[in-house]
């Protein structure tokens, strides 16, 4: 509804009758419903304005019997508080009336010019400018309120002028004063985790293209302190009436306490699945190994009790004695694996691994010999690494024997042993030109337990599950790349501690 449609209250302070009646006349002819109170002096207007009378607009002569002037104006200005106060002012107060829009008046009028429609615009725009300032001031104070009454960190960014404004949030969440912080959006995309930040990028730049009114992301961020915190930043995209991004504004939410919550139950459930996997492949060897042979010990002694046959008897102790054997080397691996999982602290020594690869080459010299085998030991002789030294031991023997075991019968076997660096590891390969491995059917079993790759006699699948073990207790790990017909190279990696 148009607001000469509207019953509007004006307070019209004039100490001149004509010039009060031309002011009536002119707000009847503009206003359909217009309430009118006249004031001659300050105390009256007082009256009006310090009592429970509506007032939308106040006209005001700054020349009253009782006061005038700025003292006059500023008095008034108190007393109306939120309604606005047009000043009219004659020719030769020009300067004045100039002079008061900064006092806060909503319009000054030049009494000898003024006219209706100009009265009303006057009134108009005064009641819709104070109208938005208020509205304005609300939203103020509800988002002063708001930000007083949460820990997170509010931001406002004006995308045009690449502007950001954070509440106290971002000194009490994250430890910045006021001076450290620079209100563009590069310094926020600076402080978040590197590994972090393309996935955000990549997050932001898919809400303005494709115009997402909301989103959602998780990332480090770096406090003042130099630590990082994980955020939860929630925000909304503000857009024109032609779909441009103008603003966005958002809440940073500290969830540290939650993600390192998450992170140590995730290590808790990586370390329950390891914990299951061991438990598999112990169960696999009661179930299958040891019931095997106690199984076939009971039947040798039912076969031995009720046989009179002494050479069958001699047959049938013959075969007990492999199966105890074959009873006692499973317990013996089991008690192996048992040393190497149950062992909280582990000594490491500072050996070099050129000379331990040779004193492994000279263990088994024989073998090499009789295979015609070239050991190729690439590693220089600066080369230290801190191990378990009986592990490394183990860990050699079982990758040069297996290279020469599971040679190729069409070449002679060649083994060549080279070293890299890489961020925490010193890295040994080992590298044959042997049988090779089908990896795609035993890539997700290589180093399980009583796994075997080839129909070999000699085979118990049990070496790379024992060499596994034996590297990731010493904090190391172990990859394998393996073509069938080609060879074998097997990557072991040496915590590096320098």
């Amino acid at each position: 509804m148009a607001i000469s449609t509207k019953e509007i209250h004006v307070l019209v302070v004039e100490d001149n009758p004509g010039d009060f009646f031309l002011i009536q006349d002119l707000l009847k002819q503009e206003f359909l419903n217009v309430i009118i109170y006249e004031s001659g002096t300050y105390e009256e207007a007082k009256h009006f304005l310090t009592s429970h009378i509506h007032i939308d607009a106040v006209l005001l002569d700054l020349s009253l019997p009782d006061l005038s002037g700025q003292e006059l104006l500023d008095k008034v200005l108190i007393l109306a508080g939120y309604t606005p106060v047009i000043v009219l002012t004659g020719f030769v107060d020009k300067s004045f009336g100039i002079k008061t829009l900064t006092s806060g008046i909503g319009d000054y009028l030049y009494k000898d010019e003024l006219t209706g429609p100009q009265l009303y615009k006057s009134i108009a725009y005064s009641i819709e400018r104070l109208r938005i300032i208020n509205e304005l001031k609300e939203i103020n104070d509800r988002y002063e309120a708001v930000s007083q009454a949460t820990s997170d960190t509010i931001w406002d960014w004006d995308i045009a002028d690449d502007r950001i404004q954070y509440n106290s949030g971002l000194y009490d969440m994250l430890g910045y004063h006021a001076s450290e912080v620079n209100n563009i959006k590069s310094w926020w995309q600076q402080k978040i985790h590197p590994d972090d930040l393309e996935e955000v990028i990549k997050a932001l730049d898919d809400m303005f293209e494709n115009n997402i009114s909301q989103i959602q992301l998780e990332y480090r961020f770096l406090c003042a302190d130099n630590t990082y915190k994980y955020i939860l930043d929630r925000a909304v995209l503000v857009t024109d009436n032609k779909a441009k991004p103008i603003r966005m504004i958002g809440a940073m939410q500290d969830i540290s306490d939650r993600k390192n919550h998450e992170i140590q139950l995730e290590g808790l459930l990586n370390v329950t699945r390891y914990q299951n996997k061991r438990l598999q492949n112990f169960a696999y060897i009661v179930s299958h190994n040891i019931r095997s042979h106690s199984a076939n010990i009971i039947g040798l002694v039912d076969f031995i009790e009720e046989s009179d046959n002494e050479v069958d008897k001699k047959v049938f102790f013959g075969m007990l004695k492999t199966s105890t054997d074959k009873l006692s080397q499973t317990i013996e691996n089991l008690n192996e694996i048992i040393t190497i999982q149950n062992e909280t602290e582990i000594k490491k020594t500072s050996v070099n691994l050129r000379d331990e690869i040779r004193k492994t080459g000279d263990a088994i010299n024989v073998l090499i010999s009789q295979t015609n085998t070239s050991l190729i030991n690439e590693v220089d002789a600066d080369v230290f690494v801190e191990v378990v030294p009986s592990y490394l031991e183990s860990i050699m023997l079982n990758m040069l024997t297996n290279a020469i075991k599971y040679r190729s019968p069409d070449r002679f076997p060649i083994i060549h042993l080279f070293v890299r660096k890489i961020p925490g590891y010193i890295v040994l390969s080992v590298k044959d030109n042997g049988l090779g491995i089908d990896l795609k059917k035993y890539g997700d079993r290589m180093f399980g337990m009583y796994v075997t790759f080839h129909n070999h006699k000699d085979s118990r699948g049990f070496g790379l599950y024992i060499t596994k073990n034996q590297i990731e207790a010493m904090e190391g790990k172990i990859e394998v790349e393996s073509e069938p017909g080609v060879g074998t190279i097997f990557s072991i990696y040496f915590k590096d501690n320098s």
